[in-house]
């Protein structure tokens, strides 16, 4: 007498549920994909503007605690190229000519624009012994600076007050120097 085994169950997936499975994977990706790219773009330009607005803290502190004039300068006049921070007693336009070197940051990605407008027009940021922001011959300055990913789709507003204190903030699509109320 032969005994009939009872079969063994199939271990392991068919080609129809491996290919479904993929398929819907692919589907999944494909919708994710955007939100995930959005994403990135959003975190590096809040990154970036956080660490010129920390860039921005870091030189009125030295200033406070140095006593001394402390100077914010985009890197060869252009804030592309990223930005120095340096301690400046001799109030000179820049920091490229000799001074204590604090901070300096990296260029900005390609898809990152930074606007800088200073009240009065200048060029550079620089901090007083007592940590307000001044102008190199002294006169009291505020300054908005945008930081722009792409073509307006997303912007970050530093706001820097005439007694120094920094604010980053969403801009007024009405008024883009002043902060969203």
């Amino acid at each position: 007498m032969t005994r009939v085994r009872p079969a063994r169950p199939s271990r392991g997936f068919t080609l129809i549920e491996l290919l479904t499975t993929i398929v819907v994977m692919t589907i999944l990706v494909g919708y994710a994909m955007p939100s995930f790219t959005g994403f990135m773009q959003r975190n590096a330009l809040n990154a970036e503007a956080g660490a010129l607005a920390s860039a921005l803290g870091t030189a009125r502190a030295n200033a406070i605690s140095h006593n001394t004039w402390v100077t914010v300068a985009p890197v060869n006049n252009d804030w592309q190229n990223g930005w120095t921070v340096c301690l400046n007693p001799a109030r000179s336009a820049d920091c490229s000519s000799g001074q204590t070197i604090l901070l300096q940051h990296a260029q900005l990605p390609r898809n990152l624009t930074i606007s800088f407008t200073g009240t009065p027009q200048v060029s550079v940021l620089s901090y007083s012994p007592v940590g307000y922001t001044r102008t190199l011959t002294d006169a009291m300055m505020s300054a908005q600076i945008l930081v722009t990913l792409g073509s307006d789709s997303q912007t970050r507003l530093i706001d820097v007050s005439q007694l120094g204190r920094v604010r980053v903030c969403t801009p007024d699509t009405a008024q883009p120097t002043a902060c969203k109320a």
